[in-house]
This record gives structure tokens, sequence and C-alpha cells, in this order.
């Protein structure tokens, strides 16, 4: 019998980590133990759903390494470093084209990002195609906070619902430090 479990991306900085540990991570590996107990702390660590830590990924370190084999990671892969791993998240989730993820993260200017997403979506609507257009529409919903589109609120966080991200930090310092972590709730 198969386990269903829903993969969610959860976006955090380590200096929010390091405050927490009195300590500033000296290596990737020292941030991938930081990130896996301050994600445990953030969403708690229940039973049931079961949370499973599936990968990290490093802005200043520009690496992500896969942290668990039995359950498959929907974007964070090893070998991939930041802007790999977000343009395969902003892909999967907010129907981001490459180019316009490429253009994006070298710049992180919201302004084009979303002129190019409402192109889309004017598109989207006159051939009908409602799912991509609402992808794009959730791609955009918490831009303003995060900095980063497809990624929600934290506070809407569950372990339920389809996969998706989350903006757990507790405000947006910017680039240089963020760290995404891929979880699964595991339901059995």
């Amino acid at each position: 019998m198969s386990e269903h479990y829903i993969n969610k991306s959860i976006l955090l900085d380590e200096a929010e980590l390091a405050a927490g540990f009195a300590c500033e991570p000296e290596d990737f590996d020292a941030l991938v133990d930081m990130a896996e107990y301050g994600v445990r702390v953030e969403l708690g660590d229940s039973e049931y759903p079961r949370l499973e830590v599936l990968g990290v990924c490093s802005e200043r370190f520009d690496r992500a390494d896969i942290q668990n084999q039995d359950y498959r990671a929907e974007w964070v892969e090893t070998g991939k470093g930041w802007n790999k791993t977000l343009s395969c998240l902003f892909r999967k989730l907010g129907g981001i084209n490459e180019d316009l993820s490429a253009r994006f993260l070298r710049s992180e200017d919201t302004g084009v990002l979303v002129s190019s997403i409402i192109e889309d979506l004017k598109r989207d609507v006159e051939q009908q195609d409602f799912f991509n257009a609402r992808r794009r529409i959730s791609s955009l919903e918490n831009l303003k906070d995060a900095g980063l589109p497809c990624f929600r609120s934290g506070g809407g966080l569950t372990s339920g619902g389809g996969d998706d991200a989350h903006d757990c930090r507790g405000r947006n310092r910017g680039p240089g430090k963020r760290i995404i972590v891929e979880v699964a709730y595991v339901w059995g």
C-alpha cells in the first residue's frame, strides 16, 4: 500500500535561524541541521500527518540537496542551485516560463514580473485556459510581502490541500540568505 503525501516548500531566512541558535551556520551541512530543526519548530512535529523534510536549498551557498530518499521532492534537487530551484518552483506552481524566471531572478524586479504574468493571464482567459489562469493569479498572491512569486503567506500553511509554497519568515530581509526547505506531510 502506497502512502499519500503533500509537498510544501517553506521559505526561511538564515538570520532568523541563526538568532534561534545564537550562531551563524559555518557551512551548508550546519545550515541544513538548523533548517530542519527550525521547520519542525515552525510547523510542529505531529505523528499524523507525519512531517518529513525532503530537501534544503540555500541561497548563500547556492546549493540544494535531498535529505530524504523515501519521498519525491518536487522542487529541491541535489546539484541544483538557488536559481534553478526557484525556477522549477515558479514553473510548476505558477506556470512561469524559464525565460521570465531567469529575467526576474537576475533583478528581482517585481514590476517586470507582474506585467509579464498579466499578459500571460489575459491570453489564458482569452483561450479559456482557467487552470493556468488560476496558477498565474496565485503566483502573485503574496508577491508584495514575499518578494518572490508563488510563495503564499505562512499564515495560510496547512498540512492538507495541494502542493504549494509558503513564506514563513518573520519579515522579508531581501536576497542573500534565504532558504527553501521542502517538506512532505505524509498521510499514510
